[in-house]
């Protein structure tokens, strides 16, 4: 540079001196006030800190670091700030978690993982609340379902909420109860559908056997009718609901039921005293009685269940009933509720012998006929290891 110079006239060289001391104290301030600044930012982080305002903490002391990358201190003091700031919003997460807050927990942790990305803690605690929030989707799509009429999909949602959350009870519950809802609502021997999805109906004073017969076409069910069954008009609106539903809602809205034939057939009768009895399969079966009364239990099944054909075997508890299987489950559940054992007070006594007296007895006893042998009263000698034998006075 100086060699440089030398070639350049007086008044050139003066002013590129000039230019350079210029450029040298621009370069000095430039770095004075980035570390000025640098240092503000610190300060101001550290109150930050003070008062546990974390998150403003960590954007602090990042501008400080940012300002003078070369600062120990700084790069320190925010690997400190996100790790306690992630921990307090990990903390605030779980108490979300505990009131089933979960999009207040969601965001929590997302802001815990963003301050300390490699936390593995705060990871899986994100991936388990996303489950849990899934799983309460399944959930409410169930009850969705279910009032609908399409239990076997509401048992599905169910069945994804248990496998995403298997701790939650209330899931375990209401799969439980939807399974014995669907068993009581359904025939064992479930019809041969030809398809199940969900069927709309759509009629306005229309013949009954013509809605019937939309039924047939969409579900392969072959509908016979009895010839009682009058072509009577009917208006019905539902929309997306299984099968078993329509036919549910068309049977008990127009007072008919049905008889399942085979597989694929079943034949539609009116509802009334004698198709009934013509119609319906009987069963016969007895139920022993163990705790309650069989005369107790059989008034109870006529007031209850109008309950007619049924014999009390006294000597054996037991009652024999001829029903339709619809009345033989209520037979059931009813006996099972009030064949129970009576209430029982257990009391555990224990009788104990105490003597009235404080006195203090040592020494061989002498009572007349307190001994009546010789070996009782060496076994009811006392121990006299260092107590003083009577001595008897001489006459």
């Amino acid at each position: 540079m100086v060699f440089f110079l030398r070639d350049k006239p007086r008044d050139v060289r003066r002013m590129m001196m000039k230019r350079i001391v210029f450029l040298l104290m621009a370069v000095f301030l430039s770095a004075t006030l980035m570390s000025c600044a640098g240092s503000q930012a610190f300060q101001r982080g550290e109150r930050f800190s003070q008062s546990g305002e974390w998150d403003l903490a960590v954007k602090e002391y990042r501008e400080a670091n940012r300002q003078n990358p070369q600062d120990i201190a700084y790069r320190s003091a925010v690997i400190r700030s996100e790790e306690t700031a992630a921990n307090h919003h990990y903390k605030k997460a779980r108490n979300f978690l505990k009131e089933r807050k979960l999009d207040q927990a969601i965001t929590e942790l997302q802001q815990a993982i963003y301050l300390n990305p490699t936390n593995v803690a705060i990871q899986s605690a994100l991936r388990s609340v996303l489950d849990m929030k899934q799983a309460e989707e399944h959930y409410r799509a169930s009850l969705t379902f279910v009032e609908l009429g399409r239990l076997g999909e509401a048992i599905n949602e169910l069945n994804q909420a248990v496998e995403l959350d298997p701790d939650n009870t209330k899931y375990h519950d209401s799969l439980e109860k939807l399974r014995k809802e669907k068993t009581e609502v359904e025939p064992d021997e479930a019809l041969t559908l030809a398809s199940d999805k969900p069927i709309t109906l759509n009629f306005k004073n229309t013949n009954i056997k013509d809605v019937f017969e939309f039924l047939s076409r969409l579900s392969g069910i072959n509908i016979l009718f009895d010839e009682e069954v009058k072509a009577q008009p009917v208006t019905v609106f539902v929309k997306d609901v299984s099968f078993q539903y329509a036919m549910n809602l068309l049977l008990s809205t127009n007072k008919l039921f049905m008889k399942k034939v085979s597989a694929d057939t079943i034949i539609i009768i009116p509802k009334n005293k004698m198709k009934s009895d013509r119609y319906q399969d009987l069963q016969v079966r007895t139920f022993y009685i163990n705790n309650a009364k069989s005369k107790e239990i059989v008034n109870l099944l006529r007031t209850m269940l109008d309950i007619k054909k049924v014999y009390v075997n006294e000597v054996l508890n037991a009652l024999t009933v001829r029903d339709t299987p619809e009345k033989m489950k209520l037979v059931e559940k009813v006996i099972a509720a009030n064949d129970l054992k009576e209430a029982e007070i257990i009391l555990d006594v224990e009788i104990l012998e105490i003597s009235r007296t404080n006195a203090l007895k040592y020494g061989w006893n002498f009572t007349p006929g307190a001994c009546p042998s010789a070996q009782r009263c060496r076994a009811q000698q006392p121990r006299t290891e260092g107590l003083q034998r009577p001595v008897a006075a001489s006459s």
